[in-house]
């Protein structure tokens, strides 16, 4: 399974936004790489359309992301490709994270 790379979040109504970048554990595949513009150097940085970004650990990062969300009554994800990929990543992400 590939490791989530980024966590982002818009609340349509405000604009208000959330996103986080996520240390990886596994190689961002090349294929993976061109759809999604996210690469990690040998040196370990992450970079985003080729500029350098910081990142934090996936735990802090989905702990931040509900800590978000918690300010709003109801939300909804939605995902270009969800069902097929984003969700059944997110869940994994989630149920191997204590």
């Amino acid at each position: 399974m590939p490791d989530i790379t980024q966590v982002a979040d818009v609340h349509l109504k405000t604009g208000f936004k959330f996103s986080t970048y996520v240390k990886t554990t596994v190689p961002i595949s090349s294929e993976a790489q061109k759809v999604i513009g996210i690469s990690v150097d040998d040196h370990g940085i992450m970079r985003v359309n080729g500029g350098s970004v910081d990142s934090i650990s996936i735990k802090t990062s989905l702990h931040d992301c509900m800590m978000w969300l918690a300010m709003f009554p109801r939300a909804m994800f939605v995902a270009h490709n969800g069902r097929r990929f984003d969700f059944p990543v997110l869940v994994s992400a989630l149920l191997n994270t204590h």
